[in-house]
């Protein structure tokens, strides 16, 4: 367990500096306060703080859309842990699950292709999760060659629901999946509860 943390704080070192420059991009996109909030609801469930908040344009070009918003926990040094979470929210559930359609691994791959280094594969966790539409993966981290871990494999888990009106991306290293169990189910909880 000891050689494994420098492992992941490497990991999340990498993934941290991939989203900075993802991020760069946003422009003037505004903060939907639905998808706010459902970005932000697992918060008190993880264990690592809110480092990056901000509006999101994932599937922002799907008919329905409303607003989506992304939350990373966690992902410095100092953290065990790092999870991103994407939250979408479309105007009803129709025009949600014709986009959370969309999220196909080859889709998914394209949109972090930085950091994959293969398509995510389905995952069985012990711990199920009810959601309307759920599907877990998981996918090798991709390394930087002058990393000092390059060459071993981290492996990121990459859940994508929907809920309602919302669909929800989930990148997280460093727990298991029983740890983020809690907080998969308070983001399905929070997305069923947003009314039309």
């Amino acid at each position: 367990m000891p050689q494994t943390i420098p492992r992941v704080r490497a990991a999340l070192a990498v993934l941290a500096l991939l989203a900075l420059l993802a991020g760069g991009c946003l422009g003037t996109l505004r903060q939907h306060p639905d998808a706010a909030s459902l970005a932000r609801a697992p918060e008190d469930l993880l264990d690592v703080p809110n480092r990056v908040d901000r509006p999101s344009w994932l599937l922002r070009r799907k008919p329905g859309w409303v607003g989506a918003h992304e939350v990373e926990y966690g992902g410095t040094a100092s953290d065990h842990a790092r999870t991103v979470i994407q939250a979408v929210v479309f105007v009803d559930t129709a025009t949600a699950a014709e986009a959370y359609a969309r999220l196909t691994p080859e889709y998914l791959r394209r949109l972090r292709g930085e950091r994959m280094d293969a398509l995510p594969k389905t995952a069985a966790p012990s711990v199920p999760i009810p959601a309307d539409e759920i599907a877990i993966t998981e996918y090798p981290l991709k390394m930087a060659p002058e990393d000092p871990d390059a060459g071993k494999e981290m492996i990121v888990q990459l859940i994508t629901l929907r809920a309602g009106r919302t669909v929800v991306v989930i990148d997280s290293i460093g727990y298991s999946y029983e740890d983020l169990a809690p907080a998969v189910a308070e983001l399905v909880r929070a997305g069923r509860s947003l009314k039309p």
